[in-house]
């Protein structure tokens, strides 16, 4: 009987810890979403989407316990990829993706929580002095 109220006890525990975030939706003055994403104990978690006023989409990331964790997206007003990567603890971490507005891939960088971490490729378009051959692959300049 002792055995069975501890196994009672417990499942009321994880039952009632096991909670679904609320989802919170802001908007702007003129009625377009602005963001949208679940709330956990006064905490960001799950999916977070924003959006600008003309109701393009401006960003979206996954939350852990109300920090970035996991990939995200962010683009520009006009609707082109500004940057796409990875989060750890609210950190950039893994390879990260730069474009300019005109979707012209601008650069790409490593991040290992929250520095760089390895190489840095800045886009051949926008380099104005001379670069070494050696230090050129697939159409991006690593420094």
């Amino acid at each position: 009987m002792k055995k069975r109220m501890i196994h009672f006890i417990a499942l009321l525990l994880l039952v009632g810890c096991a909670r679904e975030p609320t989802v919170v939706t802001e908007t702007y003055p003129n009625g377009q979403k602005k963001e949208v994403g679940g709330i956990l104990n006064d905490r960001k978690e799950g999916k977070w989407g924003w959006w600008y006023a003309s109701g393009q989409k401006r960003g979206e990331a996954i939350y852990s316990n109300g920090k970035k964790n996991g990939p995200a997206a962010y683009w520009f007003e006009n609707g082109n990829l500004d940057r796409k990567g990875e989060f750890r603890k609210d950190r950039l971490h893994h390879e990260w993706t730069f474009w300019y507005p005109s979707s012209e891939k601008r650069s790409i960088a490593t991040y290992l929580r929250g520095q760089f971490h390895g190489p840095y490729g800045l886009s051949l378009i926008h380099i104005s002095e001379p670069t070494r051959p050696e230090r050129i692959w697939g159409g991006v300049v690593w420094v």
